[in-house]
């Protein structure tokens, strides 16, 4: 399962200055990742006015540098702390959250190699997004996030504030609510879950992780991998 040749086909066209792209951290820890899941967020925040890196900027890029950052000095963006902890849980059968927020830095931070980021809009964003632009390119008939997830065949989708941009996509089985959660199947037996940014603020770190642990006996029922 390599990815970067097909992926730099996917990303010519769209090479320009305001094109992000972003992708799998580490090819091989996701190949080999039981279940394989992909974080589909909303933009990144590397917008040219808010910020003072010049250049081309690459979310596999960055994310591989945060993350030594993130290990060496256990130090990280909220979000990228946030996520490191929900996914840890995804991967480890839900352990306490206290156990999970107490973890070596160096051990949140690995967990980020083996999954995928894609950001179903692919120009420049802000901090705060604006919903109408994420909305209408990543429902166009000419988003390239739906063929990014053909590529690199996830059992799990963690759409984070992106569940409704999915529903518009992609063809679905079946579709269920746990809770506060909800999911559907796709016809390629991929499951989306409809979850949180992870620099979602307004509500308990602990509270997400245990929505998300209660959703997730039943979507394993329904992960390929596990089959």
């Amino acid at each position: 399962m390599v990815f970067s040749k097909r992926l730099e086909f996917l990303y010519a066209p769209l090479q320009n200055s305001d094109f992000y792209p972003d992708g799998v951290v580490d090819e091989y820890r996701y190949a080999q990742s039981s279940p394989r899941v992909l974080y589909l967020l909303k933009e990144v925040n590397h917008h040219p006015e808010d910020r003072k890196v010049e250049g081309p900027f690459d979310l596999r890029e960055f994310l591989r540098e945060h993350i030594e950052w993130y290990a060496s000095k256990d130090k990280a963006f909220r979000m990228w702390r946030n996520a490191s902890k929900y996914l840890y849980g995804i991967f480890h059968g839900f352990p306490p959250f206290a156990h999970v927020d107490s973890l070596p830095s160096q051990q949140l931070a690995d967990i980020l190699r083996q999954v995928a980021f894609v950001n179903v809009k692919k120009s420049a964003g802000s901090a705060k997004s604006y919903w109408p632009d994420v909305y209408k390119e990543g429902t166009s008939s000419q988003a390239l996030w739906p063929k990014q997830v053909h590529l690199f065949d996830p059992d799990i989708i963690l759409c984070g504030g992106t569940f409704s941009i999915a529903e518009q996509l992609i063809p679905q089985k079946s579709q269920e609510q746990v809770g506060p959660l909800s999911f559907f199947v796709d016809k390629w037996e991929r499951v989306y879950v409809d979850f949180y940014h992870p620099a979602t603020w307004h509500k308990a770190r602990e509270l997400i992780y245990d929505e998300l642990r209660v959703c997730m006996q039943r979507v394993s029922q329904f992960i390929r991998s596990s089959e």
